[in-house]
């Protein structure tokens, strides 16, 4: 049976111009908090050139890595929502409330295996899964395809990026947006929930 249009749900929308307003609230939070803000950006920065500079030369390694990473990055924002949060009531926004959002989240359950205990956790694995899951199938996919053997970053850009013929790169492309995308949406919208 077809939704009514009293039982669908309403779309609600947005000015063209909302998300810029929305970059600017953030931009003034990461200035009202300070350095709990700017330590935690520091931290995925420092990890992200920890995971280039050990797997540079490996670029399956570092494929694999840098894939786990950017998915699994909405979970690692959490705590940039729970210091935003902060700032909305009123409360103090600190370190304190990042510490309290990565070692004290599971302190705030009754009982400690409810269903919704180990969501975030839960999350983040199946979104790692998922990032495990396009790095097999991306190498499969530049594996079978690429002329010569991709053992560096350096023949990923020579073979493939920069090929002349061939649409490998494109392919490539396409897959790993059609992969993606159902995941951005769903932790865009869920994570910070």
């Amino acid at each position: 049976m077809p939704p009514t249009s009293s039982s669908a749900p309403k779309v609600r929308t947005i000015g063209l111009m909302q998300p810029l307003t929305w970059l600017v609230r953030a931009w003034d939070d990461m200035v009202r908090i300070g350095f709990a803000s700017l330590a935690h950006g520091s931290v995925m920065v420092v990890a992200g050139a920890a995971i280039i500079a050990l797997a540079h030369h490996r670029f399956w390694l570092l494929a694999g890595a840098l894939s786990g990473f950017l998915v699994v990055a909405p979970v690692l924002a959490t705590s940039l929502y729970a210091l935003s949060r902060a700032l909305e009531r009123g409360e103090k926004a600190d370190a304190r409330v990042v510490l309290r959002t990565w070692l004290s989240w599971q302190n705030t359950h009754s009982s400690k295996w409810d269903s919704d205990y180990w969501c975030l956790v839960q999350f983040g694995s199946l979104l790692a899964l998922a990032a495990t899951g396009w790095v097999l199938t991306s190498a499969a996919l530049i594996t079978l395809l690429a002329p010569v053997p991709i053992q560096t970053p350096v023949d990923f850009i020579r073979h493939v990026v920069l090929a002349q013929d061939g649409w490998l790169f494109e392919l490539w492309l396409a897959l790993g947006g059609v992969m993606a995308a159902p995941l951005f949406a769903s932790s865009v919208v869920s994570m910070p929930l």
